[in-house]
């Protein structure tokens, strides 16, 4: 029996290295697959096949507990998909391109993009908390609209020419509405038309005031049909009005601006003003330089300001900036900020300015932006990665890399021209053509299970550029054990690979079940988002990725994998009772 988990374990491990497959952490959405048969393993793992899900036209996992539908992104054919009722934030279907319907309604999302659902027939979002659609006009495919009770301050729905129902009840800051589409004759069915209980709403844009009236009863008596309406802005940070107000752009502090105050200003400068939220500056789309230093933000989206070729952000608290619509953008400064991902357009190419100190990233490719003329990236602890291998690093007046502990290669157009004119850099960093280190794949299985007596038999293993793969098996010994063999790069320029490991393990068919040398052991809690606590005492713990990479060490009765990315991993457990390997899930 215990010779069949082995195989059978090993086999599993093969699957999840050569098998093609989506990563699925929330363990609700997984269970849901499985109870759909979808799943083909049957196990709650955090990945599925992606030949399980490819495929598929229909997804129905209403009421399910889920939190997170990462993995939705493989789901690549689907054309309904429906995820009502579950505690979902956030909602990536950029993937998903064949959709026709959509019901997400009675979750928690805020930010809804349908950028790439170009086919969207029925768009059914009721109770959630949605304040932003993008982009700003949806698909003209869209027919059925149901966005009731959410947070939306205005919806233009005026290129929906085969609109057919829209229901936009209980929406609190709703207060301008678009549907004059040129067809509003579609909409003839009175109970396909429902826009009560928006006190805000006072206007709504229409082909025939007359017709509307007549047709589409289900409304506030407060609001009324026209062909115009004055459209406004929803600016719910007190200290940003204010400072609109004190600039001659509003005049009433009550959460809302004039749209056509703000949608021709060029330039808006609100440093030092306390400003928490800077939601309503979407309104401002004529904008080009904009500098908000030293205030409180956590997020700026800054997706409808297209104009921008100046942002100043230094000295605010975001931790995510993206920037991919800002394609005119040449002076980029964000100082200051705990920024850990970083999105900048490639159609940017005449950025000249670009700091980006005191921050957390970890990677940085600049190669695309040949105009610079400075760069300061100091002051990130957990920059790895650097290129600025532009074609005219000549044109680079100041460059200051300083303090960041873990980059030790720049890549660059000539390592001696950087080196003599680029010193503002830490003394173990060093200037080359290629930073790029080369990725190593193991061939066969792994782990590797060898019968006593017949030696070791190497499966090989290759490297994505070609570069050597050295091996080294010298822990090996032709007895029943187990023993690490471990594979290590470095190519022509110096860049050494991540090792790679590969566990072998030598039985004897001989022993009987009860003879081998199997430890019972069970890890708890699994899956698991920190610490694990084994039931037994351990002499040594260790923890591979799917790759074969051990990625963590230790010994005793508990392990910390706080730091350990989510996903499947494998706990290599031994002690004198004997070893074991489990799978571990990190969430």
């Amino acid at each position: 029996m215990t010779k069949k988990l082995l195989s059978t374990f090993a086999l599993f491990f093969s699957l999840i290295i050569y098998g093609q497959t989506t990563a699925i952490p929330d363990a609700n959405f997984e269970q849901a697959l499985i109870d759909l048969n979808i799943d083909s393993d049957g196990v709650v793992n955090g990945v599925v096949l992606t030949s399980d899900i490819s495929t598929l036209t229909t997804l129905d996992v209403r009421n399910k507990n889920i939190q997170d539908l990462s993995g939705i992104e493989g789901f690549v054919a689907l054309e309904v998909l429906k995820i009502r009722s579950n505690q979902i934030t956030e909602l990536d279907i950029s993937k998903n391109t064949e959709l026709l319907t959509l019901q997400f309604g009675a979750n928690l999302i805020s930010r809804l993009d349908l950028t790439y659902n170009t086919k969207l027939e029925t768009l059914i979002g009721e109770n959630n908390n949605i304040t932003r659609i993008i982009p700003n006009i949806l698909p003209a495919s869209i027919k059925y609209i149901n966005l009731s009770g959410n947070e939306i301050s205005s919806l233009d729905i005026s290129n929906l020419t085969g609109l057919g129902a829209l229901w936009l009840s209980n929406c609190s800051k709703l207060n301008y509405l678009n549907v004059k589409n040129g067809n509003n004759l579609t909409i003839t069915d009175t109970n396909n038309f429902d826009i009560r209980s928006n006190p805000l709403l006072e206007c709504v844009l229409v082909d025939d005031p007359d017709f509307s009236n007549a047709n589409w009863t289900n409304k506030d008596m407060s609001t009324n049909f026209n062909t115009s309406c004055q459209e406004y802005v929803y600016i719910p940070d007190d200290k940003f009005e204010q400072a609109l107000i004190d600039l001659g752009y509003d005049d009433t502090l009550d959460d809302y601006v004039l749209k056509s105050n703000i949608n021709t200003i060029t330039s808006l400068d609100i440093e030092d003003m306390n400003i928490s939220d800077l939601t309503g500056i979407e309104g401002f789309v004529a904008l080009v330089d904009l500098r908000v230093r030293n205030n409180n933000l956590s997020e700026l989206d800054l997706y409808n300001n297209t104009e921008l070729k100046t942002i100043y952000t230094g000295y605010n608290f975001l931790t995510s900036l993206d920037l991919s619509t800002n394609t005119k953008l040449l002076r980029l400064a964000i100082e200051g900020n705990g920024i850990e991902e970083l999105i900048v357009s490639d159609i940017a190419v005449n950025l000249y300015e670009f700091n980006v100190a005191d921050n957390n990233l970890t990677e940085l490719d600049l190669s695309n932006y040949p105009d610079l003329l400075g760069l300061i990236v100091k002051n990130n602890p957990s920059l790895e990665k650097l290129s600025v291998k532009s074609g005219n690093n000549a044109g680079l007046k100041s460059f200051q890399a300083t303090n960041t502990p873990k980059l030790y290669c720049i890549e660059v157009d000539d390592p001696s021209y950087s080196t003599a004119n680029w010193t503002d850099i830490d003394a173990h960093a060093s200037f080359n053509t290629d930073c790029v280190a080369p990725v190593i794949t193991l061939m066969g299985a792994n782990p590797q299970i060898i019968d006593l007596g017949v030696g070791y038999s190497e499966l090989g293993a290759t490297s994505d550029d070609g570069s050597n793969v050295v091996i080294d098996a010298s822990e090996f010994l032709d007895e029943v054990g187990t023993y690490t063999i471990y594979y290590n790069a470095t190519d022509a320029s110096g860049n050494a690979a991540q090792q790679i490991t590969r566990i072998v393990r030598v039985e004897n068919k001989a022993l009987s079940t009860e003879e081998y040398n199997y430890l019972n052991i069970s890890i708890y809690p699994n899956p698991t988002s920190g610490k694990v606590y084994f039931s037994k005492e351990l002499q040594r713990v260790e923890i591979f990725n799917v790759s074969g990479q051990k990625v963590k060490q230790g010994s005793g009765v508990e392990i910390d994998l706080d730091e350990l990315t989510p996903g499947i991993y494998f706990a290599h457990l031994s002690n004198d009772e004997g070893t074991r390997v489990l799978k571990l899930i990190k969430k």
